[in-house]
């Protein structure tokens, strides 16, 4: 399995090292040279150094209009090659370089522990054809085959069980509870299974499969910058003109070799390579868990939540229905279960996973939102849409060719991770709001169990756009979190929206996507918190670092290549390190 731009991203990589490994050779055997007592060959590399610094300045101003601190850089070699001062010029120089090529490095780590999930998938699988286990290449892996997944091994594409056994499901859910799965059980790719083995019908082709979409996902998620971090990069010119006039006072008052350590400490790498790897931290960690957060603009606003509204029915519920004894109605509902597997609508699931017969073979499927879905089971049309059964809160109704209609009572289990997602917003201050297209009473019985005090039913998803608005005004920024299906409008309007459900609404208008429901809801909420929490702790521990080092540098305590070392690749460690664990402590005490 690959990741399709995976291998444009590494040339891209790649181009840009060759500037800093040019930088690097030609320091190295300048320093050599220097040391060799060939003094006039050593100003020369340094010479080159400098002209490969400010030639990647001009080509990255003129191609991109970016303003990069290769200038500091250049203007470092040009002054330790007018004073004299080859050999720490050309120290300082190898450094930097060195520098910038781990931290090219640094920020694809986290973009790759994300790809390594997809390395965990099978290349083989054994696929059942013509009643005889064969093993062949995932890849050829089609919708309907049915592959048997051995103890150990990773589901290789979306699928339904058709056999029971012992899972971990972690992938999708975060927890690493294993799951008990019967036949009709949806188990998504990259789930491993532990008690088995288990056979499973495939519902999507490898590619389009959960693990992979996922992985395609969060890495194109990775690309969208901070906002923090494009105002780092919007005033780097104003950075470098600021660092430059203080190194010009320090140059009057100690003179130029001491001075440089304000150039050197004063670098600005440490604050853009902070918040960018923050952010893809915090992503790739999400994604390890089964969450999608849209990029780092998404991490930044949902810090700004003030209000959250919450849809009830597959966000903080899950509906269960309600069987009945009449055998036909039986019947009814074991092909409604067969067409049910095809749809992402919560109560969809819920029938699916009520009468599974994974046996039978369906055709001609058809979804229309809001009003329902058929198809075609063992020659019979089936129609699943809303019921009125008027005992019920919620019924849906089946239609089937030949057998006629019936109707099923759908109850909403409250799902236990919603606890420990009401009890996080209170501590975290939120104004909690539920909002359902749901009776009264089914509304305020799970309002009343999860302890929300405001709530409002019988809304239509324009009535929850409008009551995103209404609290943006009164409380200021909102979100929403929604199971996707008809709250599209309500999630356009609000500041941040949680999608729960498939990957594929990200696509749309969602900021994150929860497929694990409430537990991964709160994971997002959490990581929103770590991030500016550990961005606050990596700027402040970057700008200490500098101030000291700077200060040392200035009295002369410190030679200029350790300046160079500490100040601005020590300085770049530390508060990526720093960021990183504060964030992980908040993600563990949430």
């Amino acid at each position: 399995m690959s990741i399709d731009h995976d291998d444009s991203r590494e040339e891209g990589l790649w181009g840009e090292l060759a500037w800093f490994i040019a930088l690097g050779v030609v320091s190295l055997l300048g320093i050599a040279f220097e040391l060799a007592g060939l003094e006039s060959v050593a100003e020369v590399a340094l010479l080159v150094a400098t002209l490969i610094l400010s030639s990647r300045f001009v080509v990255e101003l003129v191609s991109e209009s970016k303003f990069t601190v290769d200038l500091l850089m250049a203007f470092v070699g040009a002054v330790s090659l007018y004073y004299g001062f080859a050999l720490e010029g050309l120290i300082v120089l190898a450094l930097y370089s060195v520098a910038e090529v781990l931290e090219e490095r640094v920020e694809r780590l986290a973009e790759r522990s994300i790809s390594s999930a997809v390395k965990l998938l099978p290349k083989k699988a054994l696929v059942v054809r013509d009643r005889e286990a064969v093993e062949v290449d995932v890849e050829s892996i089609e919708p309907g085959d049915v592959v048997i997944v051995r103890v150990g091994e990773a589901v290789p594409a979306d699928g339904l069980s058709l056999s029971g056994g012992l899972v971990d499901m972690s992938v999708v859910t975060g927890e690493s509870i294993p799951v008990r799965v019967r036949p009709g059980t949806p188990l998504p790719s990259g789930s491993v299974v532990i008690e088995g083995p288990v056979r499973v019908r495939v519902s999507r082709r490898p590619s389009d499969s959960f693990v992979q979409r996922l992985v395609r996902e969060a890495v194109e998620s990775m690309e969208r910058r901070p906002r923090v971090t494009r105002l780092l990069e919007k005033y780097t010119p104003h950075m470098t003109v600021a660092v430059l006039s203080l190194f010009a006072m320090a140059h009057l008052m100690v003179g130029p070799e001491r001075a440089l350590s304000i150039v050197l400490a004063g670098c600005p790498s440490a604050f853009i390579i902070g918040s960018s790897f923050e952010a893809s931290y915090l992503i790739a960690r999400a994604a390890r868990r089964g969450a999608l957060i849209r990029g780092g603009e998404a991490l930044e606003r949902g810090k700004s939540i003030k209000a959250v509204v919450l849809d009830k029915t597959g966000t903080l519920t899950r509906p269960k229905i309600i069987l009945n004894g009449s055998q036909r109605e039986r019947e009814i509902l074991r092909l409604a279960a067969a067409v049910a597997v095809n749809s992402r609508h919560p109560i969809a699931r819920a029938i699916a996973m009520a009468y599974p017969d994974p046996g039978l073979a369906v055709e001609q499927v058809r979804e229309v939102k809001g009003r329902g879905i058929e198809a075609v089971v063992q020659g019979r049309r089936v129609w699943i849409g809303q019921g009125s059964l008027p005992a019920c809160e919620k019924s849906v109704k089946v239609q089937v060719e030949g057998l006629g209609a019936a109707e099923f009572c759908v109850q909403d289990e409250v799902d236990p991770a919603s606890h420990s997602l009401i009890q996080y917003f209170r501590r975290r201050g939120f104004r909690v709001i539920m909002a359902s297209g749901d009776r009264r009473e089914a509304v305020e019985t799970v309002a009343r169990s999860l302890g929300v005090d405001e709530f409002y039913y019988e809304m239509k998803p324009q009535d929850k756009a409008g009551l995103v608005e209404k609290i943006r005004r009164e409380s200021g920024p909102t979100a929403f979190v929604g199971d996707g299906v008809n709250d599209a409008v309500a999630m356009a309007r609000s500041d941040f929206s949680i999608a729960v459900g498939d990957l594929s609404l990200t696509r749309a208008v969602a900021d994150a996507v929860a497929p694990g429901g409430a537990s991964q809801v709160l994971l997002i909420f959490s990581s929103t918190e770590g991030y500016w929490k550990g961005l606050l702790t990596a700027f402040a521990t970057a700008a200490l670092i500098k101030a000291v080092i700077a200060s040392l540098g200035l009295i002369g305590l410190l030679p200029l290549p350790l300046v160079a070392l500490l100040g601005d690749d020590g300085s770049t460690i530390a508060a990526v390190a720093a960021g990183a664990i504060l964030s992980s402590k908040v993600l563990e005490t949430r």
